[in-house]
């Protein structure tokens, strides 16, 4: 078996036995990750464990912007004087209960941070900014 990161498919991946303990990361991966994909809201990866197509974690990226006044004022004076700086958000990311405890939140934290580096290249974005995952989900 072989641990891979790939694009939500709703089709081919399968969603429904995914727990990670906290309910709001469960129902969404379960419910609402499908149509964050579809609304280019959010893009939604899962790890797997190939061949099989259960998911065993998932994180999301999307567009972001932050206001200058919530950098550090160190950090903020070194940039250009706009009212919104554009950023990358991890908004999600979640371990199957199962699974935790092997590492896999900094596998998948690891790729997101890479996958926001390598946007940079072709989309701005100053940096990423991580909100909102439940002490669950690592």
């Amino acid at each position: 078996m072989v641990l891979t990161i790939e694009l939500l498919d709703s089709s081919r991946h399968r969603r429904d036995i995914f727990c990670c303990g906290q309910n709001s990361l469960d129902n969404y991966i379960r419910k609402q990750a499908s149509q964050d994909l579809k609304n280019k809201v959010a893009i939604v990866f899962v790890l797997v464990d190939s061949p099989s197509t259960d998911v065993i974690g998932y994180y999301t990226l999307s567009s972001y912007t932050v206001e200058p006044a919530d950098l550090s004022e160190s950090f903020a004076k070194k940039l250009p004087r706009y009212p919104l700086l554009p950023a990358t958000l991890l908004g999600r990311l979640a371990v199957d209960r199962i699974r935790q405890g092997q590492h896999l939140g900094e596998l998948m934290l690891i790729d997101a941070l890479t996958k926001a580096l390598l946007a940079t290249a072709q989309v701005a974005s100053g940096g990423c900014n991580c909100r909102s995952f439940g002490s669950a989900s690592l």
